[in-house]
């Protein structure tokens, strides 16, 4: 679904060359042949499409190991591999679109190591199934290796040590931890603007109990109980909690939904693009919603709303109704 030229054909993609089989194809990234526009950061899809079976050039190197002295030394050679462009790529993300080609692995092996008989590869990345636990199935593929390293490879003690097997989050986990910090950040950012909510909360209902006095003097006079007076006033806070919160998660939901559409709009008409892929590596703005993240906000929301509304609660119910009335 990455391949301009190819993503609609109902057969599996090819690296072949149509009308020279002798040829080898390659998948290049297009961020390879071009740079994005500055104004609209979109890549010119008609000039790439242009250069469909032009040969390019790639650089490369191999690695030999060679054995003197019962010492192993690593010699780094140059490669330069002529190849024709069966397709290009458009992954989204930048670091790919914009440093990657695609080889099959047999081939590419056959070019640069010919002396081995089988494919040399330095990663290999699995894709497992969306309900596929990763801890099981990192497990499960650990397994394999052990035993393909014993039964096809000799047992080699190097590879059995030295290869590492991981999660992709393990693999980016300084990442991770990075973006972490970021929305550690981000949540005391809304703690404090939660806190102003709750200064506000707290004005606006120390004004209402003051405005108020009488109709709270005239409802205890009738036989309702301080706690009940108070809340009351908590019951308001916390119901102005709730429906901002309701309100917020709505417009949220809405905006992050179509962000990416909003962003759009901005650069029609302003002529500002505000995400880059070349910054944030990404072409298109996330928008998936965390439920799992939004949930303690709202909380926490209704809470700082609640806890606003105590303090004027407390005033309400502590009102001697006698002193009030004593002049009506």
């Amino acid at each position: 679904r990455f391949l301009i030229n190819q993503r609609d054909l109902k057969v599996e993609p090819s690296f072949d060359i149509p009308d020279s089989p002798d040829k080898t194809g390659v998948f290049v990234g297009i961020g390879v042949l071009g740079k994005p526009d500055e104004k609209t950061d979109r890549y010119d899809y008609e000039a790439a499409r242009k250069m469909l079976g032009q040969q390019v050039i790639l650089t490369t190197g191999t690695i030999h190991a060679t054995n003197t002295n019962e010492k192993t030394r690593k010699n780094i050679k140059r490669e330069v591999v002529k190849l024709f462009i069966a397709d290009i790529v458009e992954t989204g993300v930048y670091q790919f679109d914009n440093g990657c080609v695609y080889l099959p692995i047999e081939e590419l092996s056959q070019i640069l190591y010919p002396e081995n008989a089988s494919p040399v590869a330095e990663y290999i990345h699995i894709k497992i199934a969306d309900t596929t636990e990763p801890d099981v199935a990192l497990a499960v593929i650990r397994g394999v290796w052990r035993t393909f390293v014993e039964e096809q490879l000799g047992a080699d003690p190097y590879l059995l040590q030295n290869t590492g097997i991981e999660t992709s989050r393990q693999f980016q986990s300084r990442y991770i931890a990075a973006y972490k910090k970021q929305m550690g950040v981000l949540l005391v950012i809304f703690g404090i603007v939660s806190f102003g909510v709750v200064l506000l909360i707290f004005c606006i209902f120390s004004l209402i109990v003051r405005l108020k006095q009488k109709d709270i003097a005239v409802i205890k006079s009738c036989g309702s109980s301080s706690s009940s007076v108070a809340l009351i006033f908590v019951g308001f806070g916390a119901c102005v909690g709730v429906a901002g919160s309701g309100i917020g998660v709505i417009l949220g939901y809405i905006i992050t939904r179509n962000v990416n559409a909003i962003e759009d709009w901005i650069s029609i008409i302003f002529g500002l693009k505000l995400w880059r892929s070349s910054v944030y590596l990404f072409n298109r703005i996330p928008n998936e919603i965390d439920w799992s993240s939004t949930l303690p906000i709202v909380l926490f929301a209704v809470a700082a709303a609640t806890i606003g509304a105590v303090i004027p609660a407390i005033i309400a119910a502590r009102t001697k109704p006698v002193k009030i009335l004593r002049y009506e």
